[in-house]
């Protein structure tokens, strides 16, 4: 039995070609949105109470994107188009005190794909209570974000670390590398704690010219606390044999060098807040099964990251007298010349 074609179908071919070829033009870009992207790290310390936050806009545009981004205005607001405030909490979230952002083109932006040498930051003058929390609200062309943050507090330190000629360093003992243990306890409002330390020298040439203080820095360790409440005891080491090597591979052979006088080793202490460490977790290169990790931001109404950090510094530890000669004499850097000053002399030298 032959079937008679249905009078519909010529005109639904028809109809669905016709349209195919009105508009044959893919969309890739969706109808502009403002998007407000805030970065800020507060920092308590002793010497200055400035505080500086990246405020950026998104953007998306035909063509290529490195030159859209090299374009200040793809991604900087005018200051008519960008309000913002920060309010200092108390544990109610009652606003205490309000401090003005104001904007500031720096210089000195190393190249790369955005603008460069100048570059806007905004910051605002304060002097942090930690205490208190911070939040920062922004109104960027009619929209406005929030983010909030508590201030990290110092970690406590032991007696025998704090002060200088207490605990010296000591990574080589007898005949034998040793572990510098460096204990110590937690802050409240603190999570992340990288522990680094600073070796410091000079150069002394044949021609009797010594030349300004060399450094370099290392990360001894990273720990992570259990919880922000503080009080918990964290320790980081320094493997003794560890220290050698890195000495070894960080300070420089230059020529014409006689003598490296050693002139000092400091601790150093960074502390981050929850939500850094949060951020920083999330950004490690994925190592397991899963490839795919959640964006992190703690911007409501926009993206990015505010959070706190703090500082402690330990300057001028002593070094004992088994690890200044094993570091004068001994096999992995015995050959550096390496020398330690008493007064304007020095010591323990070839």
């Amino acid at each position: 039995m032959r079937r008679t074609p249905s009078p519909l179908l010529p005109a639904l071919c028809l109809t669905t070609l016709l349209a195919a070829g009105c508009k044959s033009d893919l969309e890739v870009n969706a109808p502009y949105k403002n998007i407000t992207i805030v970065y800020g790290l507060l920092s308590k310390n002793d010497t200055n109470d400035r505080h500086y936050l990246k405020i950026n806009k998104a953007f998306l545009g035909e063509g290529n994107a490195f030159v859209h981004a090299s374009v200040p205005d793809s991604t900087l607001y005018a200051d008519a188009d960008l309000h913002a405030q920060v309010e200092q909490l108390n544990a109610e979230g009652q606003v205490l005190n309000t401090f003005p952002v104001s904007s500031e083109i720096m210089d000195g932006r190393d190249p790369g794909v955005f603008p460069y040498p100048q570059h806007k930051l905004y910051y605002f003058d304060a002097a942090l209570d930690s205490t208190s929390q911070y939040r920062i609200s922004i109104v960027a062309k009619g929209d406005r974000l929030t983010a909030t943050t508590a201030v990290t507090q110092v970690p406590v330190l032991s007696p025998g670390i704090v002060n200088p000629n207490s605990l010296p360093l000591n990574v080589f003992n007898g005949n034998a590398y040793v572990n510098y243990n460096l204990t110590f306890n937690s802050s409240p409002n603190g999570k992340l704690y990288e522990v680094s330390y600073r070796f410091r020298w000079r150069e002394m040439y044949a021609v009797g010219d010594t030349s300004e203080e060399k450094s370099f820095t290392q990360l001894a360790g990273t720990v992570i606390a259990n919880t922000v409440a503080g009080g918990q005891p964290l320790t980081v080491s320094i493997p003794g044999e560890s220290f050698f090597l890195t000495v070894a591979e960080k300070v420089p052979m230059t020529p014409g060098v006689m003598k490296r006088i050693v002139t000092g080793f400091d601790l150093m202490w960074a502390v981050g807040g929850a939500d850094l460490n949060t951020y920083m977790q999330l950004a490690n290169p994925v190592s397991g099964v899963v490839e795919e990790r959640p964006d992190y931001s703690n911007v409501d109404g926009g993206y990015g990251l505010v959070s706190s950090r703090r500082f402690r510094y330990v300057n001028d530890k002593l070094i004992n007298g088994s690890t200044r000669t094993h570091l004068v004499h001994g096999p992995i850097t015995g050959h550096m010349a390496f020398c330690f000053a008493v007064g304007e002399e020095t010591v323990d030298c070839d």
